[in-house]
């Protein structure tokens, strides 16, 4: 059961209760994607978050818990090639180690960040705010003090991008 389908111009994402899977839909007025059946989902597995780029060809969402054996992590797909990849990998491409969420995308589609528990995306080996670059796919820390240090406290939030993903705007206790 999809639901029903939102109105014409709306942006929307629809998650099933079964399967996911995207697809994207013309409305008269907008791009939108829903989300479909192509492969059973988990049990208590989370997909959400998503942010779509301007044009609606790229969307970052977060997915992962329940049955997948893994915490939640930020992906990123792109719906016309129908490729997707994994935004809050560690270096060696190994899943984060700890929760991701709360992405949003540039409006170009080329850079995404995102909020983490994860301890393994970089040497220092704390939580906190990263951007993947779909072009080099990199992740890069952003919360770093001017001294090169990630903050002793706890991050709020999640970052915001400017259209082009050249700046970052985001909160965190220092």
């Amino acid at each position: 059961n999809l639901g029903n389908m939102p109105d014409p111009g709306e942006w929307s994402v629809v998650v099933s209760d079964e399967n996911v899977f995207f697809r994207v839909q013309e409305w008269a007025s907008a791009r939108g994607v829903v989300i479909e059946a192509s492969r059973p989902q988990q049990e208590n597995e989370n997909l959400g978050d998503m942010s779509l780029s301007r044009d609606g060809r790229v969307v970052a969402f977060r997915r992962g818990g329940g049955g997948t054996g893994i915490e939640n992590q930020i992906f990123v797909r792109d719906l016309d090639s129908g490729t997707e990849v994994l935004a809050s990998g560690a270096p060696d491409g190994s899943f984060g180690n700890g929760g991701a969420d709360e992405p949003e995308i540039s409006a170009n589609g080329r850079r995404v960040v995102f909020a983490t528990a994860a301890t393994n995306l970089d040497t220092h080996g704390v939580p906190g705010v990263f951007v993947f670059d779909r072009d080099s796919e990199t992740v890069t820390r952003l919360d770093l003090s001017l001294q090169g240090e990630p903050p002793d406290g706890q991050r709020e939030g999640h970052g915001s991008l400017s259209a082009d993903g050249s700046l970052v705007a985001f909160s965190h206790y220092a």
